[in-house]
């Protein structure tokens, strides 16, 4: 009888196995993240990210936390400095506090500017208004229309201010003359051009001219 020798099992390499299908499974999680991301490409490009979905119920959430596993983390570049929260208003530069003070300052100034030359022109306005009387003196008023180009509107304009006799009108200085054509409607420089005060004076010595 012949004796039999019994075979030995064969050996077979299970890490190989095991790393093969490890790999097709990446492979394969890869393959359908990729295709996930093209379907998706449309929603994201409005602003929908995969979390989006999953809190919308519409994406598993297993699906979303693969995806941010296999996305890999954005990582300080070593040539940049890592940003160091400080202080702004401490570190403010000296030229940038007084920029941002200046900036609030500016507007007050301009506004200040404007309301000085208002005030100035308007008190070199007055300053320059002739002094007028209350009324007339008691033997009356003066006819002012017999100076050329003051008529009757004029005459009553002037007694408004207190203008009444000739010699007021013939001690009018140059400024004053001037916030008559500036100030008296109608007269559009007449009180100037045609020589006012020289004409009063005229006929304040009861010349006849």
């Amino acid at each position: 009888m012949t004796k039999t020798t019994p075979m030995m099992p064969p050996i077979y390499d299970f890490g190989a196995m095991v790393d093969f299908w490890h790999r097709q499974s990446n492979a394969m999680v890869t393959f359908n993240l990729q295709m996930m991301r093209a379907a998706m490409a449309p929603w994201e490009a409005m602003g929908l990210s995969p979390r989006a979905f999953v809190n919308l119920g519409m994406v598993p959430s297993a699906v979303a936390a693969t995806e941010a596993a296999m996305t890999p983390a954005a990582e300080p570049s070593q040539d940049e400095p890592l940003p160091v929260e400080t202080d702004a208003k401490a570190d403010a530069t000296p030229t940038a506090r007084t920029a941002a003070n200046d900036s609030g300052a500016a507007p007050k100034k301009a506004t200040a500017a404007v309301a000085e030359t208002a005030q100035a022109a308007e008190d070199a306005a007055t300053a320059r208004k002739p002094s007028g009387l209350k009324a007339p003196r008691a033997v009356g008023a003066d006819d002012l229309r017999r100076i050329t180009g003051l008529g009757p509107k004029l005459q009553e304009a002037l007694n408004a201010i207190g203008i009444y006799h000739f010699d007021q009108v013939a001690k009018w200085t140059e400024a004053e003359t001037a916030w008559i054509d500036e100030n008296i409607g109608g007269v559009r420089g007449r009180a100037s051009r045609d020589g006012w005060a020289k004409q009063a004076a005229t006929l304040a010595r009861g010349d006849k001219g």
